[in-house]
């Protein structure tokens, strides 16, 4: 699975994966992290073929570090490193390279990644880096650093795999072993496109996992987690997560805060994002403000366009709806049912649209099912109720009534 991950973004001219951080969907650069995780997923399929193209690779890519023990970004920044802190990142690989296939790697290559990896090390340790990279460091020293506390998928990513280089068996904590995602609070959640995004591609660290969680199985694990001032009730069953805010009010939030999200298998995700308004157990108090004509919608809810995903209102297809209608969302093996009602005059819409942490800036692709409530006439403080169940192989789950 690894390698094929690989494939869309390796060049058939270099051999080696172009990608770049700033502007995703270009081809022109080659990044050394992503290209020395390729080397790290080609030695893992334990192939002749793979892993001699993998020491070939290897070899190409260590000359790119200059006398300082840093490597660029990028290949065509050598030898100048603009971004002195990525050099944590190339560690790990470097280190899982070293420690598991060593022994398969021709001797002149060998040494000069022994060396190659020392010299980076030594160039690490002169540096000032936040904790999750510090903690980086001191994994590949075989030494684990005390807990501290993380904000979102992308950086518990990266704790994670620092920590199972010291303890290799550990669980992973937040990680749902059937849906293969992030399952922890949705506290800064942010998507490209379709997926999850994160700093690093997450299908490029796949190569870097060693530890599996065992199978959730036929039942519901429950849990509450806390942040700061937030708290999120969080469910999750074989085929999904749930994670639902027990109360929020207006505040200054990260992009990617979210009040609801369920997360569910093929990729398919559904989100209630932050809004300026007081919501507790699917009860909106809205604020004094209605929208400008530019965005007339005062709640909107998300769910990925997905082939599978069918919406209806009332149990035919629709793309309006009033207060007091059921709107039923279908995909396969679960069932989201949402009712909204209220004493003033609003009404609802179903239409393409992307949710507000959506990082892509092509304005005009949309990937996204937008279920929003609209503004007709209301009084200031009004309120709205939202009936919300979630239907999954297991249970229902009501989240609220």
């Amino acid at each position: 699975m690894s390698l094929d991950v690989f494939k869309q973004y390796v060049s058939a001219e270099t051999g080696l994966v172009h990608y770049s951080h700033q502007v995703r969907k270009s081809r022109d650069c080659i990044p050394l992290f992503e290209n020395f995780c390729y080397v790290l997923a080609l030695f893992k399929a334990h192939s002749v073929e793979k892993g001699t193209l993998a020491t070939v690779l290897l070899d190409r890519l260590l000359f790119f570090q200059n006398e300082m023990g840093a490597f660029p970004l990028y290949v065509h920044e050598f030898p100048v490193c603009s971004k002195p802190l990525t050099n944590f990142h190339l560690l790990l690989p470097l280190h899982l390279i070293k420690l598991r296939y060593s022994h398969v790697i021709e001797s002149c290559v060998r040494a000069r990644l022994e060396s190659s990896l020392a010299k980076l090390i030594e160039h690490c340790k002169t540096l000032d880096p936040p904790p999750l990279l510090a903690e980086r460091m001191a994994a590949v020293e075989g030494i684990e650093v005390e807990q501290f506390h993380l904000r979102s998928s992308n950086e518990w990513a990266h704790h994670i795999l620092s920590k199972q280089l010291v303890n290799p068996i550990c669980e992973l904590p937040d990680w749902h072993p059937e849906l293969n995602v992030y399952c922890g609070m949705p506290f800064n959640e942010t998507q490209f496109g379709p997926k999850a995004s994160s700093e690093i591609i997450p299908e490029f660290l796949q190569p870097l996992y060693m530890s599996k969680n065992m199978p959730i199985g036929e039942r519901i694990e429950k849990r509450s987690v806390t942040i700061d001032s937030w708290r999120w009730n969080i469910e999750n069953s074989s085929e999904s997560s749930i994670a639902m805010i027990e109360r929020f009010e207006p505040a200054k939030v990260p992009r990617g805060f979210h009040l609801i999200r369920a997360l569910f298998p093929e990729g398919i995700s559904f989100v209630l994002p932050a809004g300026n308004y007081t919501f507790e157990e699917g009860n909106f108090t809205l604020s004094d403000e209605i929208p400008d004509y530019r965005e007339t919608m005062e709640v909107s809810f998300y769910i990925t366009r997905h082939p599978s995903v069918k919406i209806y209102v009332e149990e035919e297809r629709a793309s309006t709806f009033r207060k007091g209608e059921r709107v039923t969302i279908e995909l396969p093996g679960h069932r989201i049912e949402l009712k909204f009602d209220a004493s003033d005059h609003y009404f609802g819409h179903i239409s393409y649209g992307n949710r507000p942490m959506q990082l892509d800036d092509d304005k005009f692709s949309s990937y996204d099912w937008r279920i929003g409530i609209r503004t007709v006439s209301r009084k200031p403080n009004s309120q709205l109720k939202v009936g919300l169940s979630i239907e999954t192989p297991i249970a229902c789950i009501p989240l609220s009534t």
